[in-house]
This record gives C-alpha cells, structure tokens and sequence, in this order.
C-alpha cells in the first residue's frame, strides 16, 4: 500500500493535536489548588524536666559595728497639768485688809510651788503685790498679800496702804481676783520656784496677767 505524502502530513497533524490538548489537560489540573485540610488534633504536652539541685549556700556575711548611744534628751517643761486656776469677785472688799475666807490654799503649792496673784480694776489686770494701783473711786492705793497660815492650809490675804500707811477703800474699789497656782512636779524633778525660772527662760513677763494667760493656755 502506497501513503502519500500528503495523508502522512495529515496523521502528523492530528497527532500534535492530541499531544497539545493532553498537555493543557496536565497544565490545568497541576495549577488547580485542594482546599485546605481540618486542623489536626493537638499533641500530648511534653515531659516535665528533673528540677536540678539546690546550690550549696553562701558564707555567712560578718556583723555590722554597734551604733553609738544617742545622747540622752533634755527635760521637758511640766504641762499645764500642774496648772489651776482660782477666781474670786472681790467687788465687796472694803476697809484696810480683805481675806479670802473660801477656797484655801493648800500648803503643797504655798510651801513647794508658786502662786501668781492678779487684780482685775476696771479694764486693767495688775500682778499684786504692786504700787500704785487705780481703784475704781480713783484712788490711788498699793497693795501688800500674804499667806495667813489656818493650821492645814493658806488662807489669802490682801492689805491695802499708801505711802506704807493703812488705806481703807470702799466696796467697788475693786472688781476680781485670780490666783493661778503653779504646784510642784509630782516627779521631784522641780517645784514652783522652778516654774519662775522657766517662765521667764521662755521671755515671759509674769508681771503681764495676759502673757502668762496665754503661755499656760488660761482663759482671761
């Protein structure tokens, strides 16, 4: 049998035809991609490890030195615990003398502690004893105290002079009395007689009824 040249060109033809179409059938399937998978399930945790051993300890570090003691503090001051206070209307008092019948003084704060005596006359506060006091008949009078000893306390008193002569004055020459008592340390560490000297330490003026008031936290 005889093939032509032509039916040979024919049958190459149909045979690249094929192999074209097989290879885009390959191409397409490789570029297609699957989807994606389930996650799979997670896996068992792994083994602890063996803990290692302790290291051995450290040498102890030495003692620090000893502070040096502190200095001991100085006393302080006494509180106005130790501070009272008596006031009287003396409006009444007349004559040469005036004494306080009520509220005697005890002889621990007359003997051991201190007792600052203060006169009210109108608007003005004097320390007494004192000279040359204004009474409220305008005289002018000085005026002596004293502690009259009743055999378990003090009773006070007040004598009333001019120029050291017996001045009697009439009732409402005068108008109050206070008395602030200073008693001793229930410490024994100071009296009375102390208290001047730390008053005065502190630059007050015990002769001023207001500074005294005001630096023992006293109402006026």
């Amino acid at each position: 049998m005889i093939i032509s040249k032509f039916q040979i060109m024919k049958t190459t033809t149909k045979i690249m035809m094929c192999l074209m179409a097989a290879l885009s059938i390959a191409t397409t399937s490789c570029d297609k991609e699957g989807p994606i998978g389930p996650e799979g399930p997670q896996g068992s945790p792994g083994m602890q490890g063996i803990q290692g051993e302790p290291g051995e300890a450290g040498p102890a570090g030495q003692d620090g030195i000893n502070g040096t003691n502190g200095t001991n503090g100085t006393d302080g001051q006494d509180g106005s615990a130790n501070i009272d206070y008596l006031t009287f209307d003396v409006s009444a008092a007349s004559g040469t003398s005036f004494e306080l019948s009520a509220n005697p003084l005890s002889a621990n704060i007359v003997e051991e502690g201190t007792v600052l005596a203060y006169l009210n006359v109108g608007s003005e506060w004097y320390q007494i004893p004192n000279q040359r006091i204004t009474t409220n008949g305008f005289s002018l009078i000085d005026i002596a105290t004293s502690f009259i000893d009743n055999g378990s306390n003090y009773l006070f008193k007040m004598t009333f002079l001019r120029d050291g002569i017996p001045f009697a004055i009439a009732a409402g020459d005068l108008d109050t009395l206070r008395l602030v008592n200073i008693r001793p340390s229930s410490s024994g560490k100071s009296t009375g007689n102390d208290a001047l000297k730390m008053l005065k330490d502190n630059g007050v003026d015990v002769s001023d009824y207001y500074q005294v008031m005001n630096y023992f936290g006293l109402p006026y």
